[in-house]
């Protein structure tokens, strides 16, 4: 208590000043008109600043759940894409509309959105990390796409996480087509640069040019048909070779993506048992 009043009456004249300042302001803004309203309008455009701060703050949490809510909703379209759905009969135009209420089709590809939180491109085999695991219905060998086209393969699950082996991996094998003549064959990368890979196995009589679009063959249980690759880079004919040497560019910057899909074949199991039979006989 002693030490107070010492530093109170040691600073008497300061507290002083600062009292007489506010008492002044005090009178010549509520007796000034003019002052006053430009008093209002200082503190108007100050709390109005402050509101537009939060309001900023907010709108970018907010903008999470935003997002979230919009990647579901485009995982649930995606899932009612032709390309997604198996029909258990041909279909005239106007059976489209109920197609899964007159059980004439069943979705086969489900999509369950994802956000990216670890990433490499820059290694010779390259992996992702998502932020959904097991108890989100994840699965090793399932396909992980973008709206801009293939990401990579799942390769481990745990509980909440999965590891992805991105497209630029050593050992990456996608089965690809040529939009256009519909020849596929294998994507694989070089480890060179991660915007392009190669297309393996086109034959030479094939017409290709530069700007054809790459697509998913759907010849494997892991992507359905006609998902976005990329487009021919560059064209070579060896003397000697049978096939294309293709350069393809890869519609999906696999530097920047963020936000991704995890592709759900319904039917897998039953497709690749049926493989099995055969290849056992």
């Amino acid at each position: 208590m002693g030490n107070l009043i010492a530093f109170l009456l040691k600073f008497h004249t300061f507290f002083l000043f600062i009292l007489l300042e506010v008492i002044s302001l005090t009178l010549l803004v509520t007796l000034n008109d003019s002052q006053n309203q430009l008093f209002i309008s200082s503190s108007n455009s100050v709390s109005g600043a402050i509101f537009n701060m939060y309001d900023g703050v907010t709108s970018y949490v907010s903008l999470t759940e935003e997002n979230r809510k919009l990647q579901q909703e485009n995982a649930e379209l995606k899932g009612r894409n032709k390309n997604s759905i198996y029909f258990n009969q041909i279909l005239n135009k106007e059976d489209l509309d109920s197609i899964f209420e007159n059980k004439l089709a069943q979705q086969q590809f489900g999509y369950v959105p994802a956000r990216i939180i670890n990433n490499s491109i820059n290694r010779s085999s390259n992996y992702i990390t998502i932020n959904k695991g097991k108890k989100h219905n994840i699965k090793p060998n399932s396909g992980v796409i973008t709206s801009q086209g293939v990401v990579g393969i799942v390769l481990k699950v745990s509980e909440n996480y999965s590891v992805i082996m991105s497209m630029l991996h050593r050992d990456m094998r996608i089965s690809a087509k040529l939009s256009k003549t519909k020849h596929f064959g294998s994507l694989v990368w070089d480890g060179k640069d991660y915007r392009l890979m190669d297309l393996k196995a086109i034959p030479k009589h094939a017409p290709i040019m530069k700007g054809d679009s790459i697509t998913t063959s759907g010849f494997s249980t892991i992507f359905p048909q006609n998902i976005r690759i990329g487009n021919v880079e560059n064209v070579e004919h060896e003397e000697g070779d049978n096939f294309h040497s293709i350069k393809v560019k890869l519609s999906t910057d696999l530097k920047s993506t963020e936000y991704v899909y995890v592709v759900e074949n319904r039917m897998k199991e039953e497709q690749q048992n049926l493989e099995k039979e055969v290849q056992g006989e």
